[in-house]
């Protein structure tokens, strides 16, 4: 019996620290200002930032 019990009493510990870790799906009221900041670094890093980059790196 103390082996049931002891069984017991983890798997409520246990899924009562899981219980902490679900957390609601909080949307970002940012999200698409935030999308066009990333687009627009992705491409000015790929297109512009990159190759002077490397270019500098071939000369120095």
């Amino acid at each position: 019996m103390t082996k049931q019990l002891k069984k017991l009493f983890f798997t409520i510990a246990l899924a009562t620290m899981l219980v902490g870790c679900a957390s609601a799906n909080n949307k970002d009221p940012l999200e698409g200002i935030n999308r066009g900041i990333y687009k627009f670094n992705d491409v000015a890093d790929r297109g512009l930032i990159k190759p002077v980059a490397t270019a500098y790196k071939t000369v120095t």
